[in-house]
């Protein structure tokens, strides 16, 4: 791979097999490995904070007019895609891994799995999205979601919170 700039805000960076890069103005992360990538298509917008990770063969790219605030974290073990006009506010995750691997009867069963959010999608504050997830087009995940599968219908309002019963509690104890 060789050399290419990247511009922060007006900071202009440049990389070259590994970057590594933490600026402390900003506060903010980029890791991409020799073999990951990295796409910005066209104009984009990204906060302080933010940190961007792609590993071997990890893929992250942003469509036009993308704009994220402050506090995000993105990790790429294989394709995080935002296509164009995605808004994401504050303190959202977005891991398409376990980081580990889990086999049975000698296959792993917790792939990596892409991410896809769809264009024009809103995503609130302090959202999870997790491996193998989509957003539909014209979409918003309500603040304080985490999206835990993929969704079809279009121009929808998600609020997915995957609470369940676990045990009944008996008594308090103070």
């Amino acid at each position: 791979m060789n050399s290419k700039n990247l511009f922060l805000g007006t900071l202009p960076l440049e990389y070259n097999d590994f970057c590594k890069i933490n600026i402390k103005q900003l506060q903010s992360v980029f890791e991409i490995a020799k073999d990951g990538k990295l796409v910005f298509n066209g104009k984009y917008h990204i906060g302080t904070g933010c940190n961007i990770s792609n590993v071997s063969n990890g893929q992250l790219e942003f469509g036009v007019g993308f704009n994220c605030s402050v506090r995000r974290v993105f990790i790429a073990h294989k394709i995080i895609n935002l296509e164009k006009q995605c808004l994401l506010f504050c303190g959202c995750t977005f891991i398409d891994t376990d980081f580990h691997k889990i086999k049975k009867n000698e296959f792993f069963i917790n792939e990596a799995s892409d991410i896809r959010i769809k264009k024009n999608s809103w995503i609130g504050c302090n959202c999870n999205i997790l491996k193998g997830n989509e957003l539909p087009a014209g979409s918003a995940l309500v603040t304080g979601s985490i999206l835990n599968k993929k969704h079809k219908e279009e121009n929808f309002i998600y609020d997915v919170v995957p609470a369940k019963f676990v045990f009944k509690i008996f008594e308090w104890e103070s």
